[in-house]
């Protein structure tokens, strides 16, 4: 039996995706600094899953490459298609982390939308395009941006 993931349907591979996409939308792929950040981020969540932490830094960091990589295709994938192709992808990604209901749920999606947000204020300004994904990722998810 195989023990590696699938990547592309992998939640740090998810993960990297909604990142990809707030970060810089339709037009292109996000400056470095920017995929660093979101290397960051998927590392911190690699760092905590038991099952890749206890395989050692060197297969977290292997890992959280892979995914970042997957998921850099397939957002450049999707650029080629168009851009109803990346917000269709957003939706379902959303969509299908909105419907996990196991213990922790609304931390962790709380954590992740923070993560978007600050991935979409990396240049100091929120575009109104990432303010509408951040707002539809909010609904979908049930958070109130309000507490």
């Amino acid at each position: 039996m195989n023990d590696e993931p699938d990547f592309i349907s992998h939640y740090l591979s998810i993960y990297c995706s909604l990142y990809l996409t707030i970060a810089h939308e339709c037009n292109g792929m996000p400056e470095p600094s920017v995929i660093d950040k979101i290397h960051h981020f998927i590392f911190k969540h690699a760092k905590e899953d038991e099952s890749l932490s206890e395989r050692g830094d060197e297969t977290v960091f292997d890992y959280c490459r892979l995914a970042l990589d997957e998921s850099i295709n397939l957002h450049e994938t999707l650029l080629d298609v168009g851009p109803a192709a990346i917000f269709q992808n957003y939706s379902f990604l959303i969509g299908s982390l909105g419907s996990y209901t196991g213990p922790g749920r609304y931390e962790q999606l709380s954590r992740i939308y923070n993560e978007l947000h600050e991935i979409a204020a990396v240049d100091g300004d929120i575009i109104t395009s990432q303010r509408k994904l951040l707002e539809k990722t909010a609904e979908v998810w049930g958070l109130d941006l309000y507490e």
